[in-house]
């Protein structure tokens, strides 16, 4: 380091920092032969960066480029034989990852896909541009295939013992009746889980439905599934360690009395049903469901279809037991005992048969509309059952809802108001008390008094007419079914509640109906309004 000391005394002082920089950067033989790496080390050396405890905030570019620069010249100058050969492909592609930000491509394939990528991304035209190019609408994808229970019998579950020697037939089919309600059980076990975690939580944690709306709808569908695991683990434990199942009636009579939950369970679906019918018409609802349906684990099938399995199941619980009973032989004590079972499910059938009952009248008179005062009835409120409802139509062709309740009969226009289905009472409702009750015969002429004379008026059939004994009280009605069946169905009904002093007049030949016709009609007419016969 003399010479550079002699160089600093011998220039002022503003020159001295440039001319040791250029002397450093001397052809390789002078810099070689006047200084070794570790004075160049000393040289670079910034001051500020001795200070103890503390770190300097360094700048990334400019550091970058002085440390290129640095790294560079100091290896030029140390290997004076590279100076002629060319930069390795190598160490040009390091600087040139230095520089990019892009991460390096390994394989020409990625570079070429990149390369594809970027040009469609560019080529994208993008909605509310001026674009000539027409945005392809999105299309969902296609459905996937749903998902499908495969039916398993007994002799495919003991595949590793096989059947048992010495079982004939009548026992078999006992051993795949017993496993059809087992295997039946964990499959409604299924649904109800998935009932619960994928419908009843989803919407809830989307805040599509409230809590309120969420216990109307599911019930107390969280009680029914213990119920059905007890008895799944109750017939495993009877199981033999060949597969077989001896005895089930003590287990089934023990586990039938807990279906009493039901009750409530059924009667809540017919306000559920009505619920759910409403919040379909919100948009967010509808599509969820919609989405729900279509997936796979739906199997096709809607929400409602799920919430109906319970009261399904619970029905064919008798016919399951019936079944397990016919091919019991006669000395086992099983069959006592499932005849006890059955016995049990009937009441509480009929129980929520009763309770059900209830619950869609109570529905029914809570949406009926009166126009007037007159047509409320004392009678429509004590009703505790809708015994016959449908759709009928009146001699003018207006489509009519009627319902047949223990003690009066009412018949509604139905009318959508704010999503929600009500029932506007039409004319004044009949006291079955009050009734009379007539079956016309097919080929009777529909109409008011002045269409029987005009050559417009048509022929009825599955007519009947239902009117006051005191014609003073209301106007009659001649009503005509959808078809044969339902109006066999009306009458059946009709004629069930009808006081036996009610007289029912038979069905008159239309020969006789056409004669007294006019006179019957006429004699009607006096005492309606002049619209006529309605």
């Amino acid at each position: 380091m003399k010479l550079v000391r002699n160089l600093t005394l011998r220039r002022p002082r503003h020159e001295r920092k440039m001319h040791t920089i250029m002397w450093c950067f001397q052809p390789p033989r002078i810099f070689k032969r006047r200084c070794s790496r570790a004075c160049l080390d000393d040289l670079f050396k910034s001051p500020s960066l001795d200070f103890p405890g503390r770190k300097r905030k360094r700048h990334r570019t400019d550091d970058d480029n002085i440390s290129m620069v640095s790294v560079d010249s100091v290896e030029f100058a140390m290997k004076p034989e590279m100076k002629r050969k060319k930069r390795s492909m190598p160490k040009i592609a390091s600087i040139a990852n230095l520089l990019s930000p892009v991460r390096p491509v390994k394989k020409v394939g990625h570079a070429l896909q990149r390369s594809l990528s970027l040009k469609n991304l560019a080529s994208t035209p993008v909605l509310g541009s001026n674009s000539k190019h027409a945005v392809t609408p999105y299309r969902p994808p296609p459905p996937t295939p749903p998902k499908r229970r495969l039916s398993i019998l007994w002799c495919d579950t003991v595949g590793g013992h096989g059947v048992p020697e010495g079982m004939d037939n009548c026992q078999l089919r006992r051993q795949e009746a017993i496993f059809e309600l087992y295997k039946s059980e964990e499959d409604l076990i299924e649904d109800l889980h998935m009932v619960k975690t994928t419908y009843h939580d989803s919407l809830k944690k989307l805040g599509l439905l409230s809590d309120t709306e969420l216990n109307q709808i599911f019930g107390h569908i969280d009680t029914l599934m213990p119920l059905h695991e007890d008895l799944v683990l109750a017939l495993r434990d009877q199981r033999m360690p060949d597969g077989t199942t001896q005895n089930v009636g003590q287990v089934l009579l023990d586990w039938v009395p807990r279906l009493e939950n039901y009750v409530s369970y059924c009667s809540n679906q017919v306000f559920a049903k009505d619920l759910l019918d409403m919040k379909k018409h919100d948009p967010a609802v509808e599509d969820f469901l919609q989405r729900c349906q279509d997936s796979p684990f739906s199997r096709r099938l809607d929400l409602w279809s799920f919430l109906d399995v319970p009261r399904s199941r619970l029905v064919k619980y008798p016919l399951l037991l019936r079944n397990i009973a016919k091919l019991t032989p006669a000395d086992n004590e099983d069959i006592s005992l499932l005849e006890e079972a059955s016995q049990v499910l009937e009441d509480i059938i009929c129980a929520v048969d009763t309770c059900t009952g209830r619950a869609k009248c109570k529905l029914m008179r809570d949406k009926f509309d009166y126009l007037d005062d007159k047509q409320k009835n004392p009678l429509i409120d004590e009703s505790k059952a809708v015994l016959c409802e449908g759709i009928l139509k009146n001699n003018r062709g207006t489509k009519l809802h009627g319902f047949i309740f223990e003690k009066i009969m009412v018949l509604t226009r139905p009318a959508t108001r704010g999503n929600q289905l009500r029932y506007q009472v039409y004319r004044q409702p009949i006291p079955l008390s009050e009734m009379v009750l007539e079956n016309l015969a097919d080929g009777q002429k529909m109409g008011s008094f002045k269409s029987t004379f005009t050559q417009n008026s048509t022929s009825g059939k599955n007519v009947f007419k239902v009117s006051f004994v005191d014609t003073t009280k209301g106007q009659s009605h001649t009503l005509q079914a959808n078809d044969e069946h339902d109006k066999r169905q009306w009458l059946q009904c009709l004629r069930s509640v009808l006081p036996p002093t009610v007289s029912t007049p038979p069905p008159l030949s239309p020969r006789l109906r056409t004669e007294g016709d006019g006179q019957e009609d006429t004699m009607s007419v006096q005492s309606l309004p002049l619209d006529g016969n309605v």
